[in-house]
């Protein structure tokens, strides 16, 4: 009994000693720790330490999903942050985020040709020429959500119609 409760103590401190930072970067952490945190857990990891700053950026370099259609508390220089690295995107959701404009995301469409799906649903402050980056930009989309989207219009639709069955 006595040997149980050493072992046992002895494993929870090896346990208390392992360090978020101490684990293997690209097997552990980038593949399934920080997937499973919310952005704006990112957002206030990166501004902790210089450590989790580096490694903050560096999993923003090669995360392939960004999903923002819940996350209240992004802002436009949240976004700006998420995504200044960003070259990897494979589905991108700003479902809701009203604060979204053609400026905003152009330069996003433009680093990640790799979009397969985006989610624009309720972003009311783009314009239509969203759909023509998107269109020019993203030849990989397979899924566009424009939900609740004002802007969009029958020409906008036909064009990125268009270019996609020429591909």
């Amino acid at each position: 009994k006595t040997r149980a409760r050493q072992t046992l103590s002895t494993k929870m401190v090896i346990f208390n000693n392992i360090s978020l930072l101490s684990l293997p970067v690209e097997d552990v952490i980038f593949a399934n720790i920080l997937p499973r945190l919310e952005p704006k857990d990112w957002i206030s990891l990166r501004s902790s330490s210089t450590s989790f700053y580096r490694l903050i950026n560096s999993f923003l370099t090669e995360n392939k999903v960004l999903n923002l259609s819940e996350a209240a508390q992004i802002t436009e220089i949240s976004f700006k942050i998420l995504t200044r690295y960003s070259l990897k995107l494979r589905h991108l959701n700003l479902r809701g985020c009203i604060w979204v404009t053609d400026n905003i995301l152009r330069p996003v469409l433009r680093n990640n040709p790799s979009l397969r799906s985006i989610d624009l649903s309720f972003c009311n402050n783009c314009t239509e020429g969203v759909l023509h980056t998107i269109t020019m930009m993203c030849p990989a989309i397979t899924k566009l959500r424009l939900s609740g989207c004002n802007w969009v219009n029958a020409s906008g639709l036909e064009y990125l119609c268009h270019q996609h069955i020429k591909r």
